[in-house]
């Protein structure tokens, strides 16, 4: 939705190579155009957080088994969106860092049952720690500055890919409530 806003203003530019996602939410930016998409980006935002709480609600009925790692990937998941919130705040940089550790939290058991449940030790696993690695990479460079410049860049190849292990895992998850019923 905010894409198309960009894409779609007269006289204004935006340019996702050299913007991360959060500038679009800023208070202070001095463009007209972030002014006038700033409610959307916001909207955006907390209805992509709510749809993470939920798919972390969901994720660990990926196994047929219940577990305590299970328990700490829904649970950890769902603290880390929670904070994802509050990226559009002031206390933007202090949530970047919550979110990403309780993010960590969660994504360590959630591998360690991929590798104690043969079944997913494919390509969908190796999929998945890709886009874990890939994520690390980017909350580093926010977190070290190193390579900040082309932090922009690596957030979208991120967001793309992360959004197709998001959508194959709630696939799997489909497929196993319907193999339940």
């Amino acid at each position: 939705m905010t894409s198309a806003k960009l894409l779609m203003n007269e006289g204004g530019s935006y340019s996702y190579s050299n913007n991360l996602f959060c500038d679009l939410m800023l208070e202070d930016s001095n463009s007209d155009l972030f002014q006038k998409i700033r409610i959307t980006a916001k909207v955006g935002h907390v209805i992509l957080a709510l749809g993470m709480i939920s798919f972390f609600y969901v994720v660990p009925y990926v196994f047929k088994v219940q577990t305590l790692n299970t328990k700490i990937t829904k649970w950890a998941g769902m603290l880390s969106m929670t904070f994802f919130i509050f990226l559009s705040t002031d206390s933007h940089d202090t949530f970047v860092t919550f979110t990403g550790i309780s993010g960590l939290v969660c994504l360590i058991p959630l591998y360690i049952e991929y590798f104690k449940n043969r079944d997913y030790l494919g390509l969908y696993a190796f999929y998945g720690m890709f886009c874990v690695c890939l994520s690390l990479f980017v909350f580093f460079i926010f977190e070290t500055k190193v390579w900040i410049e082309h932090l922009p860049v690596i957030q979208i190849v991120s967001f793309i890919l992360d959004s197709i292990w998001v959508f194959w895992t709630s696939y799997i998850v489909w497929i196993n409530s319907k193999k339940l019923a």
